[in-house]
């Protein structure tokens, strides 16, 4: 029984997070200038990410009945990293725009 609530709990998340990292990769075909291409991949993306991480967090929590696993899963671990690490490639990839710019 609670395999299936944490299926509930797990489907709309990762809808949500596919449709948020369909939405970044429309932004970033449909954006023109380089400035406004970086803001769907670092957010709508990461956020996705994150959230279909999540969903699979909570998958394999269901699978397994240690509390330790969940917290130690590797999904957790990868959307920590997307989530410190996105908005610093944005920012670099941007500065470096900028930087081509002035030259």
């Amino acid at each position: 029984m609670g395999e299936l609530k944490l299926m509930w709990l797990s489907a709309p998340l990762l809808v949500l997070g596919v449709f948020l990292v369909f939405s970044a990769a429309f932004g970033l075909v449909r954006l023109r200038d380089p400035a406004a291409r970086l803001h769907p991949p670092t957010k709508a993306s990461a956020l996705g990410l994150v959230l279909i991480a999540l969903a699979s967090a909570l998958e394999h929590g269901a699978r397994s009945e240690s509390l330790v696993n969940f917290f130690l899963s590797r999904e957790l671990m990868i959307a920590a990293l997307v989530i410190l690490v996105s908005p610093l490639a944005g920012f670099v990839l941007l500065r470096a725009w900028k930087f081509s710019q002035k030259t």
